[in-house]
């Protein structure tokens, strides 16, 4: 919270321009999908990923703020799950989750009944959406940056397999208490 204050201070000071990567995981265990911007979300403020949701959600009122106060040039992009080239297999979301299980002869693991869904968004597709906003978005807006369909876990996990031939299973796990529906896998 410190940092982004500091960043946002500079900003004011020197008359750059910001762009906030904020996160989809602001909208909390939501109660709509897909979620447009102007949806407050559903936020357990003491959840096991509220201080992740909670610190991006302080940030970007915290932005608004500064663009009213002061009419800093400022934009905040709420990114869903991004993959592609150069992605650590040790990032613990779901496509590289399964990239890890299959490289290592693993099962890959679904946690609940795999209805659970996603929208992904390939890093080329995320850096226009990045740029589109730097060059057209409204400062102190928020403009969710995701792909446009949605995949349940169960069915990227058999679309993942598929592509390896269905060298490795697939399994099903309870959700664990520090892992809700709409968390990592």
């Amino acid at each position: 919270s410190l940092g982004s204050m500091n960043v946002l201070e500079l900003a004011r000071i020197k008359g750059a321009r910001v762009l906030f990567t904020s996160t989809a995981e602001i909208y909390g265990d939501p109660h709509m999908s897909p979620q447009r911007e102007s949806y407050t979300g559903n936020v357990d403020p003491i959840g096991p990923r509220s201080p992740y949701e909670e610190g991006k959600r302080f940030t970007e009122a915290l932005l608004v703020m500064y663009v009213r106060k002061y009419g800093l040039h400022a934009k905040i992009v709420r990114l869903f799950n991004t993959y592609g080239p150069g992605m650590s297999l040790e990032d613990k979301r779901v496509i590289p989750s399964f990239l890890r299980a299959l490289s290592r002869g693993e099962t890959l693991t679904v946690y609940g009944d795999g209805s659970q869904t996603r929208t992904l968004l390939y890093i080329d597709d995320l850096l226009r959406g990045l740029s589109l906003v730097m060059q057209q978005g409204v400062p102190g807006e928020a403009y969710n940056v995701g792909g446009e369909k949605q995949i349940s876990m169960k069915d990227l996990a058999m679309k993942v397999l598929s592509l390896n031939g269905h060298k490795s299973r697939l399994i099903f796990s309870p959700v664990s208490q520090s892992q809700r529906p709409g968390t990592e896998l």
